[in-house]
Parts: C-alpha cells; structure tokens; sequence
C-alpha cells in the first residue's frame, strides 16, 4: 500500500518538533509494511485550511489513489 504522510506544527507554539510526530508515523508504516510515496510537512496554524502542504496531500491523494 503506498501512503502519504501529513505533519503539521504550529507557528505559534515555538520549539515544537515534526519528527516528533513523522518518526512514529514513519515506524508504523515499516511494521505495516506501507510504501511511504510522499511526506507531507506545515508549519501553519491548523485553523487556516489553505496549508500549502495540506492541499497538495488532498490533490496527490485524489489524483493518485493514495491514503493520507
């Protein structure tokens, strides 16, 4: 199964670490056995739905047959 991998960290909250979150998701998807294809990452506040990365993730997803 290929996969994408989206992480996000907010702007506001300084000293917050993406590999925080991708390393967990990066190790689920080895003992899944999931073909990561593409990861993902934003630094944006989650209220604003126009993360660049965020919709990149839902127009490769859509175009590809990828689960994000």
């Amino acid at each position: 199964m290929m996969v994408g991998i989206y992480t996000r960290v907010s702007t506001r909250d300084k000293g917050q670490d993406i590999l925080n979150q991708v390393n967990p998701i990066r190790d689920l998807c080895v003992q899944e056995d999931w073909k990561i294809w593409r990861e993902y990452q934003d630094h944006d506040s989650g209220s604003r739905a126009d993360r660049t990365q965020f919709q990149q993730m839902l127009r490769d997803g859509s175009e590809k047959n990828l689960i994000c």
